[in-house]
């Protein structure tokens, strides 16, 4: 999937949620005579969230980077690998306590039952993939000051680029697609350039989730620890 496929599927999404900012709040309507306080609950939360969503995604179609802020955003891409485990772990138990009340209150409808199946069985994938993450030591973390980005032509040639770390104005994760085994995001640079990179994994070990931790930590270091810029 390239660049243009995930910025289509940005600008769907963007219509989908216009929808749905126009559609839910007739059924919360149609939901208060009948006393069905679980579905107000959803129908609201999912229009909050529509509406925190929505500036971000259209700066993303809009080619603009959010900039980036030492220290600051992407909290689940800046947690370790046992921090990882231990948030999936919660999600996994609190996913399986919901499908069980729903159930026993009989309220669980066939999409209730389908988002947590689904978050229940991302959760196991990932716990087991994130558990082969191994993390840069601080020695080599320390000397990180480059990133080498290759783009190619076509299958024999490519252009090189040689990007410093302290270059790095914005940063946005486009798309995390395999359970995290490949990504897309986007950096603006000081000259204004922006480059969209796509990271194929090849391996459970060789996972792109995991150097943009690394990357976001060496920012982090290069920013926030005297002396290292």
């Amino acid at each position: 999937m390239d660049s243009k496929e995930i910025i289509g599927r940005f600008k769907l999404f963007r219509f989908i949620s216009w929808v749905l900012l126009i559609f839910l709040p007739f059924m919360i309507i149609v939901s208060l005579p009948h006393r069905d306080w679980l579905e107000v609950l959803v129908y609201a939360l999912v229009i909050i969230g529509i509406a925190l969503l929505l500036p971000r995604i259209q700066r993303i179609i809009d080619g603009k980077t959010t900039p980036y802020r030492p220290g600051k955003g992407f909290w689940y891409q800046r947690l370790p690998a046992k921090d990882k485990r231990i948030y999936l772990t919660f999600t996994l138990w609190a996913l399986l306590i919901l499908l069980l009340v729903l159930y026993f209150t009989d309220t669980l409808n066939r999409s209730a039952s389908a988002a947590c199946v689904g978050g229940i069985i991302a959760s196991v994938v990932l716990k087991r993939r994130i558990k082969f993450h191994t993390e840069i030591d601080a020695a080599t973390l320390q000397k990180l000051e480059y990133l080498i980005i290759i783009v190619m032509a076509s299958s024999e040639i490519g252009d090189r680029y040689e990007i410093q770390l302290k270059d790095i104005m914005g940063f946005d994760l486009l798309n995390a697609g395999k359970y995290g085994v490949s990504s897309m995001f986007r950096f603006s640079l000081v000259d204004g350039m922006t480059l969209g990179v796509m990271l194929e994994g090849k391996s459970k070990q060789g996972s792109p989730e995991q150097f943009i931790h690394s990357m976001l930590k060496a920012l982090d270091k290069l920013y926030l620890e005297p002396g290292t810029n």
